[in-house]
This record gives C-alpha cells, sequence and structure tokens, in this order.
C-alpha cells in the first residue's frame, strides 16, 4: 500500500472514531437528562407545590384556582375556583385536601371531586402550609397567627395567643407541633391540646420549620442551622458559615443519608454532614451577583438532589459532591417546590405552567 493510501486509510479511520465518540456524548447526554412528559397551562404563576396522590397530581394557582391532574397525561380532571391565589403547599391527608388562599380563606377540599368540604375565614393577607396530626389541622397567617382546627369540620380545637409566633415556622415532626415564638425560641407543643412541652432560646430567632430524625431536631434561625438533642436541649451542632450580607437558610433541613440538605436566601444549595454540621458541599445557582433566596424545598431521589431557581432552572446535583448533572430551564423563576412519583418531578414555575419530567 502507498503512503498517500494509508494516509487516507488514517485519516478515515480517525473520522469514523471521531463520530463514534460524538455518537456515544450524545447518547450518554440524552440519556442523563429528563425528558418533558407534558406541561399544563394555568393563568398566573404557580408557586405552589405540587403534591401527588395515587393517579392525581394536585397544586394551586396565583389565577385563583386549585388543580387536580392526571397524573400521565396532565389532563385536568376539576379545577376549584377559590376566593385568591393559592401560593403555598397543599397537604393531602385521609382524602381531603388542605390549603389556605391569600386573603385568608382555609379549605378542604375532596380530593377525589373537588368538593368544598368546609371553609374557614382568617382574615389574614396569607396562609402558610399546613400541617396535619391525628385529627387536626394547622396552619399559619403571615402575621404568624395559629389555627388548629377540626380536619371533620373546620371547627376550632384550641386558640394560641396571637401576636407571639413567627410567620411560616410551624410544622408537625414525629407528633409534635413545633413553632418559632417572636421571643426567640423554638415552642414545642402538644398538638392535642396546644400545650407547651418545652421551649429553646435560641439567638436572634427562628426562621424555617423544623424537622426531627432520630431524637434530633433540625431548624433554621439567623445565620445559622441548629441541630439539638431534643431528649437534653443541648445544641449538638451550629452551622454559621454564610456570607455577611446572608441571613442564612430560607427552606425547611431535609434530612438524606448522612446530609442535611436546604435552600439559602444567598443563591447557594447546601448540605452539611449530619453528625458534625460540617459543610460537605454548596452549589451557587445563580447567575448574577444580585442574592436572591432559594425558596424550594429540596427533593432527594436515588443519590440526585433537585432544586428550582430564581433564573428559571430546575436544578439537578449529585447528593455526593453537589457537581451539577442538568439544568432544565422554564419560563419563569422556579419557587414551587419539586415532588417526585414514580420517576416523574413535577414543580410548577412563573411562566404559569406545571411541569412533568421524566427523570434519567
Amino acid at each position: 500500500m502507498s503512503k498517500k493510501h494509508a494516509k487516507k486509510k488514517l485519516v478515515i479511520v480517525v473520522i469514523a472514531a471521531l463520530c463514534i465518540a460524538a455518537v456515544a456524548m450524545y447518547v450518554l447526554v440524552k440519556i442523563d437528562r429528563p425528558t418533558l412528559l407534558w406541561k399544563y397551562k394555568t393563568d398566573n404563576i404557580i408557586t405552589s407545590s405540587p403534591v401527588v396522590d395515587k393517579d392525581t397530581v394536585y397544586f394551586g394557582g396565583w389565577d385563583d384556582r386549585f388543580y387536580a391532574l392526571d397524573l400521565l397525561t396532565g389532563e385536568k380532571k376539576w379545577a376549584l375556583d377559590v376566593s385568591g391565589p393559592v401560593v403555598s403547599t397543599p397537604v393531602i391527608k385521609y382524602s381531603i385536601l388542605f390549603f389556605g388562599c391569600t386573603f385568608g380563606d382555609f379549605y378542604a377540599v375532596n380530593a377525589r371531586s373537588g368538593e368544598v368540604l368546609w371553609t374557614f375565614e382568617t382574615g389574614a393577607e396569607q396562609l402558610f402550609t399546613p400541617a396535619v396530626s391525628g385529627d387536626a389541622v394547622f396552619f399559619q397567617s403571615s402575621a404568624g397567627d395559629v389555627y388548629a382546627l377540626e380536619v371533620a369540620t373546620g371547627g376550632k380545637l384550641f386558640d394560641l395567643e396571637k401576636g407571639k409566633w413567627l410567620p411560616d415556622t410551624l410544622s408537625v415532626s414525629d407528633g409534635v407541633l413545633f413553632v418559632g415564638g417572636v421571643d426567640n425560641r423554638l415552642y414545642a407543643l402538644d398538638p392535642s391540646t396546644g400545650e407547651v412541652l418545652w421551649n429553646l432560646p435560641v439567638e436572634k430567632y427562628v426562621s424555617t420549620p423544623a424537622v426531627v430524625r432520630n431524637g434530633i431536631i433540625y431548624f433554621g434561625g439567623f445565620s445559622s442551622v441548629f441541630a439539638v438533642k431534643i431528649e437534653t436541649l443541648a445544641v449538638k451542632w451550629e452551622f454559621t458559615d454564610f456570607s455577611s450580607s446572608s441571613t442564612g437558610p430560607s427552606t425547611v433541613p431535609v434530612i438524606s443519608g448522612d446530609a442535611v440538605i436546604f435552600g439559602g436566601d444567598d443563591n447557594y444549595c447546601y448540605a452539611l454532614n449530619i453528625e458534625t454540621g460540617m459543610l460537605k458541599w454548596k452549589y451557587y445557582a445563580g447567575e448574577t451577583l444580585r442574592s436572591m433566596p432559594i425558596n424550594t424545598i429540596p427533593a432527594v431521589h436515588q443519590g440526585v438532589v433537585y432544586f428550582g431557581s430564581y433564573y428559571h432552572y430546575l436544578v439537578a446535583v449529585k447528593l455526593k459532591n453537589g457537581g451539577l448533572k442538568w439544568k432544565f430551564k422554564t419560563g419563569g423563576a422556579v419557587n414551587s417546590s419539586p415532588t417526585i412519583a414514580d420517576g416523574v418531578l413535577y414543580f410548577g414555575s412563573g411562566d404559569g405552567y406545571l411541569y412533568a419530567l421524566k427523570l434519567p
């Protein structure tokens, strides 16, 4: 074979190898990215986080409606006109949907039919995500007032002193009702009576709902995240490594394996070591130097952390090290926390769509 022919053959082989590598890389990238199954358009932005029950996904919109969609197709099963925008996340229990509206009406709705079972009027500007324990449903207003109602009737169970509580700090975890006080204390209450079981003083104030795991309670404060031993109320660790301009966490902590994960008000998603509180990693979700909070509670599935950003993306990072896996761009800010069911991720966006992504 002449040198000319050998050289030509080598070029062909190299080109073929590059083509094969390019195709393989394309396939790998496609496999490792989500597929849009469907998206459903509403008439305004969505910040309410979806909840999934059986074959239906439920969420509220800023268009004064609450929706029930088919999980697989995104087709509307029913839509309920309500008294104002639904900003926060609904809760489903006993096949009843509980949620609040801006301007103060709280709803209990039959999840299958969309029939309103009862409403409770508060007169508040905004109502936050409720919590259910036994036969009681709890929620807070934008003024911080705590409401405790009967699940079946909407009747008041007990009254808690008004003006004493910090808004959007209520949670029910491990059978206890937790809420932050204006006196810079975290309170643990009996959910059946409202009686104070104990309280924990913190520096400055409580800023997020609390979650309990294995006898430790995790919650956010001003420029801090705490892990406290419930038996002794001793602080196990406190994380304070935020920037000087940051007020700290903007979401409730999420526990996954050996990590405590949360969004910050500085565009970072954080992961801490659950035993020591040391930083494992943080991922910057911003595109400018402007500091915007991550308002979506992270979701964790098969070693990946999912959360939304102000810059229109649903972001997926590796739980192990915070490395980026992919970003899915929408037409608006993603302040709706993602929900995962059967390998499909559901979330809303400021572009008015609810998205269903098949995860890789």
